[in-house]
């Protein structure tokens, strides 16, 4: 848990030590593999993530974070330019979670927008509705 509070706060290297400690305490821990996997994508570390993805993704154990581990993965495949791996770790992530919207797979095959940058986009969308609803307040219809 305190490993998931470092990687929400954006510090990866103090996360990633917490999963590695929680490794070592119970190697077969899937949520360990996939949360460092993700930690080391988001510091850089692309090399370490897809390892420590495909550990978690060959563990039995918590589902969410195998699923966690398959999006970590299609991420990384998504930005190196492998369509089809990234595909193919999108679907694997559907088929185990359904938390997992069916878009999120399709988004990799037409090469939308990762989930980072839709999250950016989302500030933009809300001062665009504030805004044209700003500007049907303040028009007043024409008198008759």
């Amino acid at each position: 848990m305190l490993g998931l509070g470092y990687l929400k706060s954006h510090m990866y290297e103090r996360a990633i030590y917490n999963f590695t400690q929680a490794i070592k305490i119970d190697p077969q821990l899937t949520g360990g593999y996939a949360y460092r996997a993700e930690a080391y994508r988001l510091s850089g570390n692309d090399e370490k993530a897809i390892r420590d993805a495909t550990t978690a993704t060959k563990l039995r154990g918590d589902l969410r974070a195998q699923a966690d581990a398959y999006k970590t993965r299609a991420k990384i495949y998504r930005r190196l330019g492998s369509v089809e791996l990234a595909v193919a770790d999108s679907r694997a992530a559907m088929r185990i979670d359904p938390r997992v919207p069916r878009f999120w797979g399709r988004r990799y095959f037409y090469k939308y927008a990762s989930p980072e940058e839709l999250s950016k986009a989302g500030l933009i969308a809300l001062i665009a509705i504030a805004l044209i609803l700003i500007f049907k307040l303040t028009i007043k219809p024409p008198q008759k």
